[in-house]
């Protein structure tokens, strides 16, 4: 059983396209990936923006069909009620999360804000996870704040293990 993580997947969302930040087939090879890598016995936190608009259609043919214990941390464009998503496929929704792995006390959110970024920098144990920016951040001043950012543009359509995200945050760190 694993922990994964997968963020900003915005199925069904033409813009991602349109603006060059994805291919065409992106939408095909982060279900692929989720298949391969997510077994039924894993639990996979889909951090914000599951989609931008045909939300009924993007949840039968994607996200119901998928592997895993499916949690939400909801973001900007996931405007569904909780219940609305508990019925389309989603184990648990939540706006922000805390959980404790590997060593390391770790906040999920869509956005970084400051309290958060203080809150990090207090204690070594404790390490934010967000998303939202995609592809553009500035990872050494990220992880000077112990906050590492997750994209689906950087990881391949990956869905990633936290120990992988940690790591990650750690090599950077040491750079």
């Amino acid at each position: 059983m694993k922990d994964r993580i997968i963020s900003d997947t915005h199925f069904l969302h033409a813009r991602e396209v349109a603006c060059g930040e994805r291919k065409s087939w992106y939408e095909f090879k982060i279900e692929n990936n989720w298949r391969r890598l997510v077994k039924d016995t894993d639990t996979i936190i889909h951090i914000w923006d599951v989609c931008c608009g045909q939300d009924n259609n993007v949840h039968e043919i994607f996200i119901k069909q998928l592997p895993g214990f499916k949690i939400l941390v909801k973001g900007n464009h996931d405007n569904k009620s909780d219940s609305w998503y508990i019925d389309h496929g989603r184990d648990m929704v939540v706006q922000s999360m805390i959980i404790k792995r590997h060593g390391k006390e770790i906040l999920f959110q869509h956005i970084p804000d400051d309290f958060s970024m203080d809150r990090a920098v207090a204690a070594r144990n404790r390490v934010v996870m967000h998303w939202h920016y995609h592809a553009h951040w500035n990872d050494k001043i990220l992880a000077r704040h112990n906050h590492v950012l997750y994209s689906c543009e950087r990881e391949n359509m990956h869905p990633r293990t936290i120990q992988y995200m940690l790591n990650l945050l750690s090599s950077i760190k040491q750079k």
